[in-house]
């Protein structure tokens, strides 16, 4: 006979947890936003430490959004859906699964490095076997001693053209180089309409 008491599902302990707490996640006092957000970070890691998270700045329809994210590891994507899945009905909050690509003008920075959608061009090819798409993006000043940083800006970037779960799953290569005025190349904001063209074309 087993006698040892059951684990709790780490996603309904954590939950349980935030239902607990929602009324302060939902009206985040200036004076306690800190401690409410390190405390979310360390909860939401223990059902995968991939996780991480997103709050929207504003209140949607009386509702504040809350993204949650696998930043972009594939491998990670079923513990995402399964705890949004999970999720209990929470009247101030809209839960969403992963990153989603957004028309809005987005900037996004990192140690004095700003790029916008407007400094990211693309050019594409699509995989005979795996249809997945191949890209190459070049970036307005792009450099050997910034490119770690921007590479990690035009992730994030990438994640709003498309959305997160499409860049996982129907991205394939990518390489990066120095925008020179590439002949043929595309804004990044246009890279929707390529992966709605793909999507009808496998229908």
């Amino acid at each position: 006979m087993n006698l040892l008491p059951k684990r709790k599902d780490k996603r309904v302990a954590f939950w349980q947890w935030f239902e607990a707490n929602d009324q302060l996640y939902y009206e985040l006092p200036d004076d306690k936003i800190e401690k409410l957000f390190y405390q979310l970070d360390k909860k939401i890691r223990k059902v995968n430490q991939d996780l991480s998270w997103e709050f929207s700045g504003e209140l949607i329809d009386g509702k504040r959004k809350f993204v949650v994210s696998a930043d972009g590891i594939v491998e990670s994507f079923g513990d995402v859906i399964d705890l949004v899945q999970a999720a209990p009905a929470l009247p101030h909050f809209d839960i969403v699964p992963f990153r989603q690509a957004s028309d809005s003008e987005v900037s996004v920075e990192s140690n004095g490095l700003r790029l916008t959608m407007d400094d990211i061009f693309y050019s594409h090819e699509v995989g005979a076997e795996t249809k997945l798409i191949h890209l190459d993006l070049y970036i307005k000043g792009l450099t050997a001693e910034n490119e770690e940083e921007y590479i990690s800006l035009a992730f994030v970037l990438l994640d709003t053209a498309i959305g997160e779960y499409n860049v996982g799953m129907h991205i394939g290569e990518i390489g990066f180089g120095r925008y020179k005025y590439n002949r043929g190349v595309k804004p990044l904001d246009k890279l929707k309409e390529l992966f709605k063209e793909t999507e009808n074309a496998a229908h």
